[in-house]
């Protein structure tokens, strides 16, 4: 499925499933950006990308992609630990007035 919609030009219709594509689907598009070649204008040669990095600065919408996947990946995961802390503080407050309710 991957393979077919970069052949069509249409992986931003994976964006929606971003943070739910599985292991199999994030090395496919890894191995699709990795196939990249740069190009050099004053030479005849090319030569394929050694890193996703240079993949992005080729434009390969693969790796654009897996770079946006692995900051969405990094945001979610950091706003859940705010979150998660949220609760504990909230539950520590509750805690800490019962006990002070209960000695005054």
């Amino acid at each position: 499925m991957i393979e077919v919609l970069n052949a069509l030009g249409e992986l931003n219709l994976l964006r929606t499933w971003v943070l739910e594509l599985d292991t199999a689907c994030l090395a496919k598009l890894k191995e699709i950006a990795m196939r990249t070649e740069i190009r050099f204008r004053d030479f005849r040669a090319n030569r394929p990308v050694a890193s996703l990095v240079e993949a992005q600065h080729c434009d390969s919408e693969a790796a654009w992609f897996l770079a946006g996947h692995k900051l969405k990946t990094r945001e979610r995961a950091r706003l859940e630990a705010i979150l998660e802390a949220e609760k504990e503080k909230a539950d520590a407050d509750r805690n800490l007035e019962k006990l002070t309710a209960t000695h005054a």
